[in-house]
Protein backbone atom coordinates (compact mmCIF):
# COMPACT_ATOMS: atom_id res chain seq x y z
CA UNK A 1 0.00 0.00 0.00
CA UNK A 2 1.14 3.50 -0.79
CA UNK A 3 -1.14 5.00 1.28
CA UNK A 4 -0.13 6.93 4.15
CA UNK A 5 3.60 6.92 2.97
CA UNK A 6 3.55 8.17 -0.60
CA UNK A 7 0.41 10.09 -0.29
CA UNK A 8 -2.27 10.81 1.93
CA UNK A 9 -5.74 11.92 1.42
CA UNK A 10 -6.41 15.39 2.82
CA UNK A 11 -9.96 15.60 1.32
CA UNK A 12 -12.68 13.33 0.08
CA UNK A 13 -16.26 14.34 -1.68
CA UNK A 14 -18.38 11.69 -2.41
CA UNK A 15 -21.77 11.13 -4.57
CA UNK A 16 -24.16 8.99 -6.59
CA UNK A 17 -21.33 7.61 -8.65
CA UNK A 18 -18.65 9.76 -8.41
CA UNK A 19 -15.78 10.81 -5.83
CA UNK A 20 -13.22 13.44 -5.90
CA UNK A 21 -9.94 12.83 -3.70
CA UNK A 22 -7.37 15.29 -2.76
CA UNK A 23 -4.25 13.74 -2.68
CA UNK A 24 -0.92 15.10 -1.19
CA UNK A 25 2.20 13.57 -2.75
CA UNK A 26 5.12 13.03 -0.35
CA UNK A 27 7.84 14.14 -2.57
CA UNK A 28 10.67 12.60 0.10
CA UNK A 29 9.35 9.13 -0.36
CA UNK A 30 11.93 7.05 -1.95
CA UNK A 31 10.55 6.19 -4.94
CA UNK A 32 10.96 9.66 -5.95
CA UNK A 33 15.16 9.13 -5.18
CA UNK A 34 15.21 6.65 -8.08
CA UNK A 35 12.56 8.00 -10.14
CA UNK A 36 14.30 10.58 -10.69
CA UNK A 37 16.75 12.29 -8.68
CA UNK A 38 17.16 15.62 -8.74
CA UNK A 39 13.78 15.58 -11.23
CA UNK A 40 11.01 13.84 -9.49
CA UNK A 41 8.20 12.01 -11.32
CA UNK A 42 4.85 10.18 -10.09
CA UNK A 43 5.46 7.35 -12.11
CA UNK A 44 2.54 5.90 -13.75
CA UNK A 45 2.14 2.80 -11.85
CA UNK A 46 1.72 4.77 -8.58
CA UNK A 47 -0.90 6.73 -10.09
CA UNK A 48 -2.48 3.17 -11.11
CA UNK A 49 -2.28 1.58 -7.68
CA UNK A 50 -3.65 5.01 -5.87
CA UNK A 51 -6.82 4.51 -7.65
CA UNK A 52 -7.32 1.17 -6.77
CA UNK A 53 -6.48 2.00 -2.96
CA UNK A 54 -8.92 4.72 -3.06
CA UNK A 55 -11.48 2.24 -4.25
CA UNK A 56 -10.67 -0.67 -1.71
CA UNK A 57 -11.19 2.60 0.69
CA UNK A 58 -14.28 4.08 -0.67
CA UNK A 59 -15.99 0.07 -0.52
CA UNK A 60 -14.33 -1.14 2.05
CA UNK A 61 -12.99 -4.60 0.35
CA UNK A 62 -10.23 -5.53 -2.09
CA UNK A 63 -10.11 -4.98 -6.09
CA UNK A 64 -8.05 -6.20 -9.16
CA UNK A 65 -7.84 -3.87 -12.01
CA UNK A 66 -9.10 -6.06 -14.85
CA UNK A 67 -8.85 -4.17 -17.53
CA UNK A 68 -7.31 -0.69 -18.28
CA UNK A 69 -9.05 0.58 -21.87
CA UNK A 70 -7.45 3.89 -21.73
CA UNK A 71 -4.21 5.61 -19.70
CA UNK A 72 -2.90 8.46 -21.25
CA UNK A 73 -0.12 10.12 -19.27
CA UNK A 74 -0.53 14.34 -20.87
CA UNK A 75 1.62 15.90 -18.70
CA UNK A 76 4.10 14.26 -15.92
CA UNK A 77 3.82 14.92 -12.41
CA UNK A 78 6.57 16.36 -10.47
CA UNK A 79 5.61 16.54 -6.49
CA UNK A 80 7.67 19.57 -5.85
CA UNK A 81 5.70 21.61 -8.31
CA UNK A 82 2.45 20.17 -7.49
CA UNK A 83 2.33 18.32 -4.30
CA UNK A 84 -1.22 18.13 -4.25
CA UNK A 85 -3.68 16.93 -6.98
CA UNK A 86 -6.90 15.15 -7.47
CA UNK A 87 -8.45 12.12 -8.43
CA UNK A 88 -11.83 12.72 -10.39
CA UNK A 89 -13.87 9.29 -10.08
CA UNK A 90 -16.86 8.76 -11.99
CA UNK A 91 -17.81 5.22 -11.93
CA UNK A 92 -20.84 2.74 -11.77
CA UNK A 93 -20.60 -0.51 -9.78
CA UNK A 94 -22.89 -3.58 -10.22
CA UNK A 95 -22.49 -7.00 -10.37
CA UNK A 96 -19.10 -7.03 -8.04
CA UNK A 97 -17.22 -4.97 -11.11
CA UNK A 98 -16.34 -1.01 -10.69
CA UNK A 99 -16.78 0.65 -14.57
CA UNK A 100 -14.71 3.99 -13.44
CA UNK A 101 -13.22 7.12 -15.62
CA UNK A 102 -10.58 8.37 -13.42
CA UNK A 103 -8.77 12.16 -14.33
CA UNK A 104 -6.40 13.31 -12.51
CA UNK A 105 -5.42 17.06 -12.46
CA UNK A 106 -4.20 20.07 -10.31
CA UNK A 107 -6.26 23.08 -10.63
CA UNK A 108 -7.11 23.53 -14.15
CA UNK A 109 -3.63 20.88 -15.57
CA UNK A 110 -5.03 17.59 -16.68
CA UNK A 111 -2.12 15.29 -15.69
CA UNK A 112 -3.90 11.90 -16.79
CA UNK A 113 -7.09 10.26 -17.82
CA UNK A 114 -8.06 6.32 -16.96
CA UNK A 115 -10.54 4.04 -18.40
CA UNK A 116 -10.42 0.96 -16.09
CA UNK A 117 -12.48 -2.01 -14.59
CA UNK A 118 -12.35 -3.37 -11.45
CA UNK A 119 -13.31 -6.69 -9.89
CA UNK A 120 -14.29 -7.37 -6.77
CA UNK A 121 -12.28 -10.01 -4.35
Amino acid sequence: MLRNDFYTIVNTISGEGSMIFGIKLNHDHYIYRAHFPGNPITPGVCLIQIALELFEDSFDRKFRLIEAKNIKYLKVINPIENPEIEYNIKYTYASDLIHADITIVAGETLFTRITATYKGQ
